[in-house]
């Protein structure tokens, strides 16, 4: 009992002896201090240094899973000698003058925060000296003789730069470990801090095209109305728009490069004497961010010619709505200042169905997986007749998008379809807002007397 009540006095006086140290005397695996986090802290000072600063995570796969299994099993020795292993090989692996701090956040889990030589080669740097950290650690475990845990146990890597753009020091760094992490398990890809460098660079040089196709009254063949498209830069992954928003949203980059779309379809709306309604698409993410009205409001101060009743809110359907009742008071709020929404991909899902009974849309636009081949398979056009009763009596408009055919295009204008949109009709543009008038005029015809596309 005596021995018990002394070793908790010295630990009580260890933790008071090092608050009392400097935080760079306590850069490797501080104790948790209430008052104070020295991890933090160095972190701090090296950003606002001016620093690039990223992550370097040791996972220790397996571990976890044997702790639950065996809860009595006592983990302080390993920790101390895999600490103690770290601390030896960072001045090795690392330029001691890099290193920044080293912490342990959880059981399973060891980052190194490091300062890096420059943001076009940060990436391969971190990668390089995590690949080193990894042959070494693993093979330091694997050699300690009989120890339970040598043959269960990996060590899986992940790094990531820290978002300078982040202002909050530990909400960058919990970001940045939180994707390291992802990496190391294997539920993100090898390559994903340098795709999201790749992305934060072309949002922050807004490297992004932003295309217009138009949408046709399939009574007359006028057009309706224009929805913007993007395309990132050609030649790169996020050339395409399917990828270039997936990544965008496992990299909580997705608000960033929606408010930038609105902004260069602001600019160019202000730039032409457009009159139809312009569709813009929207998140379940972005419609529901904090700061979503901000970034409306200094639009339409910047942009003044820009009417609100003149754009579409185009919710897709990339992301399901965690709370309707928050979405419903956003878009009511954007009504009163004139905006109108539709509600993309009809048909593709519950969820979509959802969408509209729940926020009642003033249009709604049919999913292409519906349109494709309605010609050949009779259930599509069953559908389609369903959506189109369902919207006559919520008082929605109809827009058939994806059409490519003839034949499709036949189906709608049987069965009285309001609004139609796809390469049958006309490709994107370039944002000007105009067809040529020898094309359009084609399709005029085309639509009034129901021929063959275009050639």
């Amino acid at each position: 009992m005596k021995s018990g009540r002394f070793v908790q006095r010295w630990k009580r006086f260890d933790m008071m002896f090092r608050m009392l140290l400097p935080d760079q005397k306590l850069r490797y695996f501080p104790p948790d201090f209430v008052m104070r986090n020295p991890v933090m802290s160095l972190l701090s000072r090296a950003r606002k240094r001016g620093e690039t600063c990223g992550v370097i995570l040791l996972h220790l796969d397996g571990l976890q899973k044997f702790v639950t299994a065996d809860p009595e099993w006592k983990m302080e020795p390993f920790h101390r000698q895999l600490q103690s292993k770290i601390i030896e090989l960072a001045p090795r692996i690392l330029d001691e003058s890099r290193l920044i701090a080293a912490a342990q956040p959880c059981i399973d889990t060891y980052c190194l925060f490091i300062g890096v030589r420059g943001v076009s080669s940060a990436y391969k740097e971190l990668t390089a000296k995590a690949a080193m950290f990894q042959h070494e650690i693993r093979s330091y475990v694997r050699s300690l003789e009989n120890f339970v845990l040598s043959g269960c146990l990996d060590i899986q890597v992940g790094v990531q730069l820290i978002d300078a753009h982040i202002s909050d020091t530990e909400a960058a760094a919990r970001m940045a470990c939180h994707y390291a992490m992802g990496v190391a398990t294997k539920k993100l890809p090898a390559q994903f801090s340098q795709a999201r460098q790749d992305l934060v660079r072309i949002i922050e040089q807004e490297e992004v095209t932003v295309l217009a196709q138009p949408i046709i009254l399939l009574s007359d063949g006028e057009i309706f109305g224009w929805e913007i498209l993007t395309r990132g830069p050609q030649h790169s992954p996020f050339h395409g728009p399917d990828y270039l928003f997936e990544f965008a949203y496992q990299a909580d980059l997705l608000s960033r490069l929606e408010f930038l779309i609105f902004r260069k379809t602001f600019e160019k709306i202000a730039m032409s004497d457009i009159r139809e309604p312009v569709f813009l698409n929207v998140t379940a993410v972005t419609l529901c961010h904090p700061l979503l009205d901000r970034h409306i409001s200094e639009l339409l101060e910047q942009y003044p010619g820009v009417r609100p009743d003149r754009i579409v809110f185009e919710l897709t359907e990339r992301h399901f709505i965690r709370d309707y009742e928050h979405a419903a008071s956003v878009m009511r709020k954007l009504r009163e200042r004139g905006f109108r929404f539709a509600v993309d991909d009809a048909g593709s899902g519950y969820s979509s169905l959802q969408t509209i009974s729940e926020l009642i849309p003033d249009m709604i636009k049919i999913d292409k997986s519906v349109i494709r081949n309605i010609d050949q398979l009779s259930v599509k056009e069953s559908l389609l007749q369903a959506l189109l009763n369902f919207a006559r009596k919520i008082n929605c408009k109809v827009i058939a998008e994806g059409v490519e055919r003839a034949e499709e295009a036949n189906i709608l204008f049987r069965n009285n379809v309001h609004l139609g949109q796809g390469y049958y009709f006309a490709r994107p543009t370039p944002l000007l807002f105009s067809l040529d008038g020898v094309e359009l005029e084609q399709m005029r015809t085309m639509i009034r007397n129901r021929t063959a596309p275009l050639v």
